[in-house]
């Protein structure tokens, strides 16, 4: 919302103001810009975090990861109730917990974000390289030059829209991230996983571990937005609507996924889903630009 967005309390009711040319957005809607936002490139890294843990470890990671964010979701959206003027964490920590706590809340969120950023920069430089790799094998462009042009994608796209106008690109990040994971099982399940794909750094049972579950909980992460997306919903509090309806979608695709991958592979199973793909083929290039695409959205 724009800087003159308001909220108030009237009569015990709910009444907002969103910016110009905003309408807010219903529930629904709100559900598809979860999924879009938190099933990123995160599910790409589960069929290695599933291979590091192992099936009963698996389970009970994902129902836990499934249970934590429904539960600070829910615990955001009551606490907002609270304070509707809050459109940040931020926000919502300078309320509750004083000039002290705001200012952790600010440092932590953009620590954070900036941090998420940087995961996303590299998704984005090294889809891009697989887009553009060589039938032989040659990735076609450095590290350097693939995010360096990222980023100057990135600065062109990311201030010309807000959350509720990018339900269209949401639409298409989506689709392109369920192409690309659909594609990657095809293959999977019809040529298998060669050893090259499934090289992972000896660093011992306890750091794999550490790993895995640090993978399964960044996959799982969303409610640093969670905040701007109640502030431009039409009827806030709905949000926890949404939130029953797109976790269990999301814990269901990451289950899925990463249980097809390790069912398939075994102890070849890639520590990135995109591994397992023939450097240069046309598979691999097809599967980096949706890639592309679903990170830069």
């Amino acid at each position: 919302p724009t800087g003159d967005a308001s909220n108030s309390f009237l009569g015990g009711a709910l009444e907002r103001e969103l910016g110009a040319g905003l309408d807010g957005m219903d529930w629904p809607q709100v559900v598809l810009l979860i999924v879009a936002e938190v099933v990123g490139t995160g599910v790409l890294a589960v069929p290695g975090a599933v291979h590091s843990l192992g099936w009963a470890a698996s389970v009970a990671a994902l129902l836990g990861c499934y249970l934590l964010n429904l539960y600070t979701g829910l615990l955001l959206a009551r606490l907002r109730r609270l304070v509707p003027t809050a459109v940040t964490l931020g926000d919502l920590a300078a309320a509750t917990l004083g000039r002290c706590g705001a200012l952790a809340g600010w440092v932590g969120l953009y620590v954070y974000i900036a941090f998420l950023l940087g995961d996303f920069a590299v998704v984005l430089g090294t889809s891009l390289q697989a887009t553009l790799a060589r039938s032989n094998g040659d990735r076609g462009l450095s590290r350097i030059v693939a995010y360096g042009i990222s980023g100057a994608v990135l600065m062109i796209t990311n201030q010309v829209r807000t959350l509720q106008n990018c339900g269209m690109l949401c639409a298409i990040s989506t689709l392109a991230i369920v192409v690309a994971i659909g594609l990657c099982l095809g293959h999977v399940l019809t040529e298998g996983c060669s050893e090259s794909g499934s090289s992972q750094p000896d660093t011992g049972r306890g750091w794999a571990v550490f790993g895995a579950l640090s993978s399964l909980i960044m996959a799982f992460a969303g409610q640093s937005i969670f905040m701007e997306m109640m502030a431009e919903m039409k009827e806030p509090q709905k949000f926890h609507w949404a939130l029953h309806l797109a976790l269990p979608m999301i814990m269901f695709i990451y289950a899925l996924v990463g249980g097809i991958v390790f069912a398939a592979c075994n102890e070849n199973t890639p520590t990135y889903l995109l591994d397992a793909l023939p450097v240069g083929s046309m598979l691999s290039r097809t599967v980096g630009g949706l890639l592309f695409v679903h990170t830069l959205v």
